[in-house]
């Protein structure tokens, strides 16, 4: 009988320690092998097109939306925002229980978004493009957040307040602006902060040449600024004298008096960057660049507002 139970006991014994073998193998590294070698899914097309469009408008609000400017976006499109250099801070992450962007400044309308709200995104909550990257379902608008009608009829306004403006600095002899810069200037195309700062500059600093405007977003809403301005002294204008002209010291002097200027501006005409750079040829110049959204009004020294809205 003894002998009996110890051969039972030997046989369970073999039984288990058979288990213990046998268990791991669900797990072994040939079946870790083969779950690594599975090939990754690949994204479609249309993934990949949407992929591009968040990054690229993740670089341009990065680049030219304002610093302290509320940013609303979806959850997958606030991940990208915040890999290319925006805070947590300023965002405003929609969810699918979202009944509008409003707080916001700057909505950044998606698929999920446009499916969400439908027309009511551009006419109620977010009227003006300023950027727009892609194509059909991967398209991604920045858009700015204001009520519809009231902020389109301020951005006409302030395109006819811009031609006046512009068209006065091309009379201005301290000013030289020609070719595209003088069309800009004269069809009301630059931001009304960039022309003011261009005419103070030209009476207080010294005469200015204009080599170009830029900083506008791609596909933006007809009358949406250029916020950007490359400029440099106007060599043998009013303020240089013509024997000195050319001089790399007299430029540069020049070049430092505009940045001085610039530096005691005050919001809403303290331009958001500004630098000495190396243009064409080697010519030393001043790139002044402001950011979106754009403020109207500022001519008649009592900018508009351009988020007044509220639910409807």
């Amino acid at each position: 009988m003894r002998q009996r139970l110890l051969v039972i006991a030997l046989v369970l014994a073999i039984a288990t320690f058979g288990s213990v073998l046998e268990g791991p193998r669900i797990f072994s590294s040939a079946s870790d092998t083969r779950d690594r070698h599975q090939p990754p899914v690949e994204p479609s097309p249309g993934q990949r097109a949407a992929d591009v469009a968040r990054t690229d408008a993740a670089i341009w609000i990065h680049r030219w939306v304002a610093a302290n400017a509320d940013v609303a976006c979806d959850p997958v499109m606030c991940l990208t925002l915040v890999a290319h250099g925006t805070t947590w801070e300023r965002l405003q992450r929609l969810s699918t229980s979202a009944t509008d962007p409003l707080g916001a400044d700057v909505v950044v309308a998606t698929m999920t978004l446009r499916a969400q709200w439908g027309s009511r995104l551009p006419k109620v909550y977010a009227p003006a493009v300023l950027a727009s990257f892609g194509k059909g379902n991967a398209e991604v608008d920045v858009r700015v957040v204001g009520n519809g009608p009231a902020y389109l009829r301020a951005l006409r306004s302030d395109v006819a307040a811009r031609k006046l403006a512009g068209t006065a600095l091309l009379h201005n002899p301290e000013i030289s602006a020609k070719g595209l810069a003088a069309r800009q200037l004269a069809t009301g195309q630059v931001d009304s902060r960039l022309l003011t700062n261009l005419a103070a500059l030209a009476r207080w600093a010294c005469p200015l040449t204009v080599l170009s405007f830029g900083g506008r977003g791609p596909r933006s809403t007809a009358g949406m600024p250029l916020l950007s301005a490359d400029i440099t002294p106007l060599t043998g204008g009013p303020g240089l004298r013509m024997e000195s002209a050319h001089s790399e010291d007299v430029i540069a002097r020049e070049v430092h008096r505009i940045d001085l200027f610039l530096n005691t501006q005050i919001t809403p005409l303290r331009p958001a960057s500004f630098a000495p750079a190396r243009g064409a040829m080697g010519r030393l110049t001043v790139q002044v660049d402001f950011t979106a959204p754009a403020q109207f009004g500022v001519f008649d020294g009592t900018p508009v507002e351009t988020n007044p809205i509220s639910s409807p």
